[in-house]
Order: C-alpha cells, then sequence, then structure tokens
C-alpha cells in the first residue's frame, strides 16, 4: 500500500502515456463525454505500470499461492494479467529466470492502464494544470 509521501518512480512516464492515450482518444468525436474516462483507462498502455521489483515479489506470491494483502480491484486486475502473460512467457522459455520473465513482461504492452475513471481525470487535470512541475520544483 502506498504510504503518504511515497514516491511512484514511473509517475512521469505513466503520465507521457496517459496523455498519448487522451490525444488519440481526444480526436474521437464517436465517444460520448459521459463515458470518456471509461473508455480512456481501457485503453492499451505501453507498459504495465509496476517495478519489476514490486512485479516479482507480487508475481511470486501469487504463484507460490501465498495470501496477499487485499487489493483494490484494478491492481488486482493489472497482477491476474501480469501473472497470465508470465505464465505464458515462462511456457515458451522455461530456461530464463522468474524474475527475467517478469521483467519483460512488465515492459511489454499492457492492455489497459488499471485506473479508475476518476483517477485518470485527476491526472490530467494535475498535467494540464502544472501540478507535477511545481511539485518537482520543491523537491
Amino acid at each position: 500500500m502506498k504510504h503518504k509521501g511515497s514516491f511512484f518512480e514511473y509517475e512521469e512516464e505513466r503520465n507521457r502515456d496517459l496523455l498519448r492515450a487522451y490525444h488519440t482518444l481526444a480526436g474521437d468525436k464517436s465517444i460520448p463525454r459521459e463515458l470518456f474516462f471509461e473508455t480512456l483507462v481501457e485503453m492499451p498502455s505501453s507498459r504495465y505500470w509496476v517495478s519489476p521489483e514490486r512485479a516479482h515479489f507480487v508475481i511470486k506470491a501469487m504463484m507460490e499461492g501465498r495470501q496477499l494483502r487485499p487489493m483494490k480491484p484494478n491492481k488486482k486486475r493489472m497482477f491476474d494479467d501480469l501473472l497470465s502473460a508470465v505464465l505464458r512467457r515462462l511456457a515458451d522459455r522455461p530456461e530464463h529466470s522468474l524474475f527475467d520473465i517478469v521483467l519483460q513482461a512488465v515492459y511489454s504492452p499492457a492492455p489497459s492502464f488499471y485506473l479508475t475513471p476518476e483517477s485518470a481525470r485527476v491526472i490530467l487535470c494535475k498535467i494540464r494544470t502544472g501540478w507535477y512541475e511545481r511539485r518537482q520544483k520543491k523537491r
């Protein structure tokens, strides 16, 4: 779980990817305005937005059947999808280490952003208002 003041190391990259998807979708006038953010978060992402180390820890625990802390639905769905991708890769490359397979899977395209529509709306609002740039200057 994220703690107050924690830092998401891939935030800038994720935001650029979300902005790319936003601009792609913004040109499609057939999407009703009230469904825009629901559609946006389900668009393919350039990768899974989790660190390889965290993904390895969670995927290994899932494969061993260990009990994990409860996760929010989108995070659970992301790790379930990531586990499927890892298992497919392991079947094709059994000689590779689990960490190498997880690393490949994390950096492969993801089927969605695994964000809530409201989270995407807040992130994009913060990007537009320069919130992220101002925060960087404070560091």
